[in-house]
């Protein structure tokens, strides 16, 4: 399935909350696809696995 430009969008929107405002990054929104989602839900799936190992250690 191919995403649309506004998902290709809000898609950059995500990646540069987690990782900032990269100009290579949103050179290629035009190219953003299936895999780019994967690797970005990955990410935000580590990210909640770190954040919670961190409160366990705290906690």
């Amino acid at each position: 399935m191919s995403l649309s430009m506004q998902e290709k969008e809000d898609l950059l929107d995500i990646i540069e909350i987690v990782f900032g405002n990269d100009p290579a990054i949103a050179s290629q929104v035009s190219n953003f696809n299936d895999r780019t989602v994967a690797a970005v839900e990955d990410a935000l799936q580590t990210l909640v696995r770190c954040n919670d190992n961190m409160r366990q250690r705290d906690g």
